[in-house]
């Protein structure tokens, strides 16, 4: 089963493993990474390491970022090609991360991740644009 650990600025990663445990009840292998203002870089890598290894069982771990570029992604990118398959999504949102717990049963570490980033698109929704329907077509289709 491939783990999961969110990698995320001050307690969202908590946060967001609280909601999804409100939906899905508590999940094994999956662990969070919360950088705060007055954390040593150092220090954050070291966490890092234990919140993987906490998570691992051997299929790999899935890292959900919340900002690619941020410091939590930029620890975590550091680990690709490593000793530990690892895989690093950023934009992490609850959509995401139940899909990881879910999909992570039946699929490797490439396709939890390539779920994930499917999910994690089609969550972003405007609802006003929803709401309001498909657009007007005029007469040869094509929309107004």
């Amino acid at each position: 089963m491939v783990g999961v650990v969110l990698a995320t600025h001050g307690g969202l990663g908590e946060s967001l493993i609280g909601a999804m445990e409100m939906i899905l009840g508590g999940q094994p292998r999956v662990g969070a990474l919360s950088l705060q203002l007055a954390d040593r870089l150092e220090d954050a890598t070291a966490r890092l390491q234990a919140a993987l290894a906490g998570a691992d069982e051997g299929d790999g771990v899935l890292v959900l970022t919340d900002m690619l570029g941020g410091t939590p992604s930029n620890i975590c990118l550091s680990l690709l090609g490593g000793p530990r398959p690892v895989e690093v999504v950023s934009g992490a949102n609850l959509p995401m991360l139940l899909k990881a717990v879910q999909a992570r049963r039946d699929a490797g570490l490439a396709e939890v991740a390539a779920q994930v980033k499917k999910v994690g698109r089609s969550a972003i929704i405007v609802a006003g644009e929803a709401l309001a329907g498909p657009e007007p077509r005029g007469e040869g289709g094509e929309r107004g």
